[in-house]
């Protein structure tokens, strides 16, 4: 099944953030994610 973002885990460590972070892949293009950005941030 063809999917957007992939949850790579949800307990890594991420310099600055307390606890841990999920860390995520997205499956796409440069454009694609510029676009998703657009349509999905404030």
């Amino acid at each position: 099944h063809p999917f957007t973002f992939w949850q790579y885990t949800g307990t890594g460590i991420v310099p600055g953030i307390p606890g841990k972070a999920d860390i995520n892949v997205f499956n796409g293009s440069e454009a694609a994610w510029n676009k998703w950005l657009r349509q999905n941030t404030r």
